[in-house]
């Protein structure tokens, strides 16, 4: 899906905030229609370039997939649907970073993640298009918490 300019602008802003304020409820309804309008890899996109702007101003070692973790932990707090699906996208990057760390907490993460909404987010990813294997992760992440669901 292409990003016009308004949609880069938004898509800017959000990440901007969102990265310096998870919680801001404008930032994370704003981040909910961008997701369903189909932009979700792009705010990704924007929230790691605005992690490296934030760290490159301070003194910060840690890899920018780690940081931004701690930041969609904090959105996930505000808003699952969001940080659920900006957490699923940062998974596959973080495997192809070579981010082992991030990698492995996320696969954690989705092993503990329940909630309204979180199944159909998954299966909102796995209809976009992912790798096979990513696709199977996500289908098992997805069963797992419909079964915690119904046990609850």
């Amino acid at each position: 899906m292409t990003v016009d300019a308004t949609d880069d602008a938004l898509l800017r802003m959000v990440a901007c905030t969102l990265v310096s304020a998870p919680a801001d409820v404008d930032a994370l309804t704003s981040a909910e229609r961008l997701i369903a309008d189909g932009h979700g890899k792009a705010l990704l996109s924007m929230l790691m370039d605005e992690r490296k702007l934030k760290q490159a101003s301070g003194s910060n070692d840690k890899p920018v997939s780690s940081s931004l973790m701690a930041v969609l932990e904090q959105i996930v707090e505000g808003n699952a649907r969001v940080g659920t699906s900006l957490m699923a996208r940062l998974y596959p990057l973080a495997a192809k970073l070579q981010d082992h760390t991030v990698y492995n907490a996320i696969e954690l993460w989705m092993d503990h993640i329940s909630g309204a909404g979180v199944p159909e987010v998954l299966s909102m990813l796995i209809r976009e298009g992912v790798r096979p294997s990513v696709r199977v992760r996500y289908q098992e992440r997805m069963r797992a918490i419909q079964l915690r669901t119904l046990q609850r």
